[in-house]
């Protein structure tokens, strides 16, 4: 009785696969393709986004914060901080082009459309909290230049990245360009 039932679903669940792969009604197909629409996993753009937009508000709040409370060292903070920013973006970029995840180029493009409003939100939501009382007339200029400035400040690193990662060797390559193919080892290591 048990296996009746086992393989009662199981051909259901086939049918149903089939006529979502052909029809392309699932509703997690899409930008990431089918590898992630039936394993639950995120597109790659969402994280990139996600993660840069986080980066990006934690970064202006500590900024506005240190212009608040120490005005003295405020040159220096910047520069630390625009580095990191850039230098977040561009490595991060670099790996995705040198590991060859597939899309990655749009994964950045779209991810950093994302991260320019989701940054805008949460630096106004951090300054509010945690700085200076900012209100909401403050969303308005976070939303249009501070987007903007955002998105390309992800973008245009993101794409440096991407030229110098696409440019070196993969990983699984040697010298030749020819994929290395590992002998399996005999003793154990060490």
């Amino acid at each position: 009785m048990l296996t009746s039932i086992r393989s009662r679903d199981t051909s259901t669940y086939s049918r149903v696969t089939k006529t979502r792969r052909s029809t392309g009604s699932h509703s997690g197909a899409g930008a990431c393709g089918p590898a992630c629409a039936y394993s639950g996993a995120m597109p790659s753009w969402l994280i990139r986004g996600l993660v840069m937009a986080v980066l990006h508000a934690i970064a202006a709040v500590v900024l506005a914060k240190v212009t608040v409370f120490r005005p003295t060292e405020v040159d220096l903070v910047t520069v630390a901080v625009v580095a990191v920013l850039v230098g977040t973006a561009a490595l991060w970029s670099a790996l995705d082009a040198w590991l060859r995840v597939p899309d990655h180029a749009r994964a950045w493009f779209i991810g950093s459309l994302i991260a320019g409003p989701v940054a805008g939100v949460l630096t106004v939501i951090g300054r509010s909290l945690f700085v200076d009382q900012t209100g909401l007339s403050a969303l308005g200029g976070a939303l249009t230049g501070g987007a903007a400035f955002t998105a390309l400040l992800i973008l245009v690193p993101a794409g440096l990245g991407m030229l110098v990662g696409g440019r070196l060797a993969k990983p699984d390559e040697d010298s030749d360009g020819e994929t290395a193919t590992q002998e399996p080892r005999t003793t154990p290591a060490g």
